[in-house]
C-alpha cells in the first residue's frame, strides 16, 4: 500500500485537505437563514402549514451546517500553523458558557467543542403569539456536560460565522 502525500494538493494545509469555499458556503448558509428568518415570518405566517414546514427546515438546516462548520474549524484549529492569531489568543468571545452558575467568555474554538458535543439545542425565537410563530433570533442554546458536571452555552451565530469566515 502507498501512503499518497497531499503536500502537492492545493488543497493541503495541516490535517484534512479542506475545500474553503465549501467552508464559506456554510457560514453563509447559517447567515442567510437567520436573516431570512424574520422576512418568512412577515411573509407567510398566515400561512401555518408553509411557515410551520419552513421553520422546520430552518431549525434543521441550521443545525446541520452548525455541526459540519463546527467539525472543519476545529480540525483546522486543532492542526493548522496558518490560523490567524485572533483565533489562538483568546479574544474571540463568541457567546458564553455557564458552569455551577458561573458565566464565562465562550471562545470560538469552545463553541465549536459545544456545538459538537451538545446534548440538547434550543434556538433563540422572537416573542411573538406564540413560540412557535416567532422567528429566529442569531443566538442558539446548547445543553450538555463534562465529566458529570452541567453547561450551558449560549452562541451568538453572527460572531461565530464571523471566526469561522477568518479560519478560512
Amino acid at each position: 500500500m502507498t501512503e499518497l502525500n497531499l503536500r502537492e494538493n492545493y488543497l493541503h494545509a495541516a490535517g484534512w485537505p479542506i475545500d474553503n469555499t465549501s467552508l464559506e458556503e456554510m457560514v453563509y448558509r447559517v447567515i442567510t437563514i437567520v436573516g431570512s428568518s424574520e422576512f418568512l415570518y412577515n411573509n407567510f405566517l398566515n400561512d401555518n402549514y408553509l411557515f410551520a414546514r419552513m421553520k422546520e427546515m430552518e431549525m434543521a438546516k441550521l443545525s446541520e451546517l452548525l455541526i459540519a462548520i463546527a467539525i472543519i474549524c476545529r480540525s483546522l484549529l486543532d492542526s493548522s500553523i496558518d490560523i490567524p492569531n485572533v483565533i489562538e489568543e483568546g479574544e474571540n468571545n463568541v457567546g458564553v458558557i455557564t458552569i455551577n452558575k458561573i458565566n464565562q467568555p465562550l471562545t470560538f474554538h469552545e463553541s465549536c467543542n459545544k456545538i459538537i458535543h451538545a446534548r440538547e439545542v434550543y434556538f433563540d425565537v422572537e416573542e411573538s403569539a406564540s413560540i412557535e410563530s416567532g422567528f429566529l433570533n442569531h443566538f442558539i442554546y446548547l445543553y450538555g456536560d463534562r465529566d458529570g458536571v452541567n453547561w450551558k452555552a449560549a452562541v451568538d451565530l453572527i460572531k461565530f460565522c464571523k471566526y469561522a469566515g477568518s479560519v478560512m
